[in-house]
């Protein structure tokens, strides 16, 4: 930065939170003054190189990703002191957007501690399972990133300029949370499940798309594919809840099913990219460039699919939501 800037760095913030603090590092900066006076800030966060770096896990010890301390409830301590990540959800009255810490108590000694502090400090006690909800690296090692190595072999044969611009862009970042999302805990074959579930979700939705769009015909209805879009839409989503929620999202209870929350939730999910998403991209193909009603169907699929992943892992099939 400072060849760049042909001057050297005075002060340099690796977490600003100008902005609030946030798990998502969308509201996270980073910021350094220069001794020229030349202010250089960072928002979001990962548009600094060297925090792109640090939030794709590039530049951790080894023994980060194989941690021997990841266990709760913990022997080896008194105290663990960590950030209240999801205390929005629980505590909103705690949630200052300048960050909340939690503070998990192992011993009798740690609790006698408690009591001497009480009058300092606005402690709330919590349960455990709300406390490490969305805080998954109490007891979870950080994601090994196959680049790594690849990354200090550029950087120590080419230096710190070849490896970032190989290694340190904002789309690193992105990408690595959606590989995250889609490849970890084995959620790829669970993406894969859900394709093929897809597939013949697909296949009954377009079956009935044409199908309704045949017994319109003789009406001549300027937007007849809308109909068609929403007589497959209630259809195929029944047939899809049903695999999905037992073939797909089950996991250990399989066979059990969902409720009839999830499949609120389903067709709440299904609703934005069977009716909204699949209309507006038809009338795209349709009315703007001219294409035939029957390619419009396949011509969604491609954007369809994946956001409907995303809002079913997510939130529909979640069992805690």
């Amino acid at each position: 930065m400072e060849k760049r800037h042909g001057s050297t760095i005075q002060t340099y913030r690796f977490r600003t939170k100008d902005k609030g603090w946030s798990s998502s590092a969308l509201q996270l900066g980073t910021e350094a003054i220069l001794a020229s006076g030349v202010r250089v800030r960072n928002y979001p966060a990962f548009r600094d190189s060297f925090m792109c770096g640090f939030l794709c896990d590039l530049f951790l010890r080894p023994i980060c990703h194989d941690c021997p301390f990841k266990e709760l409830p913990r022997h080896d301590a008194d105290v663990t002191i960590a950030d209240f990540w999801g205390v929005r959800k629980d505590y909103p009255e705690l949630d200052d957007k300048k960050g909340t810490s939690l503070l998990l108590a192992h011993s009798d000694k740690a609790l006698g501690f408690l009591q001497q502090v009480d009058s300092g400090f606005t402690l709330v006690e919590c349960s455990v399972p709300k406390a490490t909800r969305a805080n998954v690296m109490l007891t979870t090692s950080t994601p090994y990133n196959a680049k790594r190595e690849d990354f200090f072999r550029v950087y120590r044969r080419e230096g710190y300029e070849a490896a970032e611009r190989k290694f340190l862009g904002a789309h690193h970042w992105f990408f690595r949370k959606v590989a995250l999302v889609l490849g970890g805990n084995g959620l790829i074959a669970q993406a894969i499940k859900f394709c093929m579930v897809g597939v013949t979700n697909f296949a009954i939705s377009y079956l009935i798309n044409l199908a309704t769009l045949w017994i319109l015909r003789p009406l001549d209805w300027q937007y007849d594919y809308v109909i068609a879009n929403i007589m497959g839409f209630l259809l195929s989503v029944l047939w899809s809840f049903y695999w999905n929620s037992h073939y797909v999202f089950g996991g250990e209870d399989k066979g059990k099913g969902f409720g009839l929350k999830a499949l609120l939730r389903t067709y709440a999910s299904y609703a934005f990219t069977g009716l909204v998403l699949n209309n507006v991209l038809s009338t795209i193909w349709i009315g703007v460039l001219g294409l035939p009603k029957w390619v419009a169907p396949i011509l969604n699929l491609p954007f369809s699919v994946p956001a409907n992943f995303l809002l079913s892992k997510l939130w529909a099939y979640r069992r805690d939501a």
